[in-house]
């Protein structure tokens, strides 16, 4: 299972429909902070399955503040990461992640690149694939349990 991961593009999509493109993913998440980016890509690409939480800048647009995937056996928790303080430090983060048992914690709304563990748990925030000077996204690959692949990529 390939797995393409992105936040904040504010609008801008053209950076994820050419990562979509050249990665082929099963799976897409997009964490928040124009929604409706992720909507349209949805709307593009109908053979693959679009997941999406809300960020502070989709204020009044319905769906998910936080969501909880699987990928093979490996639990995914995904949310953009404001309501946990995340500019602040992500250990909050971790630890919440942490008591709903999952493996990978996926968040955003900080506009920067990070990937680390903590408390078992690895934590990835893909940056922003919208306008900027480095767009970024994060990638992740499954063999079943495995994970094969778990990196941020320039755009």
């Amino acid at each position: 299972m390939r797995i393409l991961v992105f936040s904040d593009t504010h609008g801008y999509t053209e950076h994820m429909k050419k990562a979509i493109l050249s990665k082929n993913p099963d799976v897409v998440i997009h964490l928040g902070d124009y929604l409706r980016d992720s909507e349209l890509m949805a709307s593009n690409f109908p053979n693959i399955v679009f997941h999406s939480v809300l960020g502070n800048c989709d204020i009044g647009s319905p769906g998910e503040k936080e969501l909880l995937l699987l990928a093979g056996s490996k639990r995914i928790f995904a949310a953009h990461g404001h309501t946990f303080a995340v500019k602040s430090g992500v250990h909050r983060l971790a630890d919440y992640a942490a008591e709903k048992n999952a493996d990978i914690a996926l968040f955003g709304h900080t506009h920067r690149p990070h990937q680390m563990y903590i408390a078992n748990v690895l934590l990835i925030n893909p940056g922003s694939a919208g306008l900027g000077v480095c767009p970024t996204c994060a990638f992740l690959q499954f063999d079943g349990d495995k994970i094969l692949k778990a990196e941020i990529q320039k755009l």
